[in-house]
């Protein structure tokens, strides 16, 4: 409980910070490219089979959540900075996503493996090390039987030592993802602006048992 919560503390607390200091200005916000991510843009224009619930972890300013409601998925996006949800809104005044104050570490119990589609891009790299693995799994859980996970990440198969934030992700470490339940279906990399790191981009499925 003390470690879920000092998580809980240590990343809401921050993230917060680097929304309200921005100002609402884009710019001040270093993953906002105010685009959806490229694995988000290329799963559905290769993605077949209709729309579902989609939820994206840490939604920050919103786009690719709106990417995916565009598309007629029905998306929650949470995000632990209630600046951040509130600047989403302001963005998307018409929108159609469910934009909510949550917690990774905290999730409500109703998420448990509800989504078809979950993304998460760039929040598992940006949280301290030692809560990687506890990441991992709540988002993991978020999947639901036949769904689909989307993880993107800055890493390789050898990572430095760095202070962070953000700590790039060794290949080997988003094999917690398969023993947190679910399958690799596709795994592939990218250049990155950061010498000797790419971006790792990999699709996972939860399993449909009888």
């Amino acid at each position: 409980m003390w470690d879920t919560l000092a998580a809980m503390a240590e990343a809401g607390d921050y993230f917060e910070a680097i929304y309200q200091r921005a100002g609402r200005e884009t710019s001040s916000i270093p993953w906002a490219s105010l685009a959806p991510s490229p694995i988000v843009e290329n799963w559905l224009t290769s993605a077949g089979g209709p729309p579902g619930a989609a939820v994206v972890v840490a939604s920050g300013l919103g786009d690719d959540a709106e990417a995916l409601a565009d598309r007629g998925w029905y998306v929650t996006g949470f995000d632990v900075s209630p600046t951040a949800i509130e600047w989403a809104r302001e963005r998307f005044p018409d929108s159609s996503v469910d934009y909510a104050v949550a917690d990774l570490f905290d999730l409500p119990a109703n998420w448990s493996q509800a989504f078809a589609l979950v993304v998460e891009v760039f929040t598992i790299q940006s949280l301290d090390p030692k809560w990687r693995l506890r990441a991992i799994r709540s988002i993991a859980d978020l999947v639901a039987p036949g769904g689909t996970l989307l993880v993107a990440a800055i890493g390789g198969d050898t990572v430095p030592t760095v202070d962070g934030p953000p700590w790039p992700v060794a290949r080997h470490q988003l094999d917690d993802f398969v023993t947190a339940g679910l399958t690799e279906v596709e795994f592939g990399h990218r250049s990155s602006p950061w010498q000797g790191l790419h971006h790792l981009e990999a699709e996972y499925r939860r399993p449909i048992r009888p």
